[in-house]
């Protein structure tokens, strides 16, 4: 059954049927509310449940030079000093990290492949993670990458592969370049090579990977 799921995600709409709010004070991901399916909204985030040092935070800032314009690439540019200001400030620090990585790989600035964000854990402050979770079910591919590293990770919530496919699929879905990259590697985990080769067939058609270094990182990981 799981192989029938993981052939059809490349594909698959998702159906977009609104934002929920979550009013718990609790730090974990398992006591937000996780909608079953991702919504478009102009609604969505639900600013009036942040608290205005994040809503004046570098981070935000940045967020709405983003949300300014579809095309992301020419956005980026303008929107990535914001998050580099905002690594300054604990609060919004994972956040702006996500962004300025999300914005990086897709300038091609750095290699998905060689993310540093991808090889490190998810530590959020509570709005972080609340932003994360709002925004994932706002169909957002930055949150919906972090979401599926939360679940992948096990961290803040019970590890859950399949979750972490779903949402890693959502973002990689959007061409988000470390989510291919994280989506490649998850499904090999498991065995789904077959379906991998077609995300990594994407990938390289996107530029997101620099063959000639994975087969260097591939030479030099072979046990003689």
């Amino acid at each position: 059954m799981l192989r029938f799921v993981l052939i059809l995600l490349p594909t698959i709409l998702i159906t977009l049927n609104g934002c929920t709010e979550n009013s718990t004070t609790d730090q974990t991901l398992t006591h937000f509310s996780l909608p079953s399916d991702a919504t478009s909204s102009a609604s969505c985030p639900t600013v009036s449940s942040y608290p205005l040092p994040f809503l004046t935070s570098q981070f935000f800032e940045g967020w709405k030079v983003l949300r300014s314009h579809t095309l992301h690439n020419e956005t980026c540019k303008h929107a990535t000093p914001y998050f580099t200001r905002g690594l300054e400030d604990p609060s919004v620090f994972r956040l702006s990290s996500l962004y300025l990585e999300y914005c990086s790989s897709i300038g091609g600035s750095i290699n998905a492949e060689d993310s540093p964000v991808k090889h490190s854990p998810i530590s959020l402050e509570y709005d972080e993670l609340k932003w994360i979770v709002e925004l994932a079910s706002c169909d957002s591919q930055v949150e919906q990458y972090a979401l599926g590293r939360l679940f992948l990770q096990g961290h803040l919530v019970p590890k859950n592969t399949e979750k972490a496919l779903f949402y890693l699929t959502m973002a990689a879905q959007k061409e988000h370049p470390t989510a291919q990259i994280q989506l490649i590697e998850t499904l090999k985990d498991i065995g789904e090579n077959q379906v991998a080769e077609l995300w990594l067939e994407r990938a390289r058609k996107n530029g997101f990977i620099d063959d000639t270094a994975r087969l260097s990182r591939t030479a030099a990981h072979q046990t003689p």
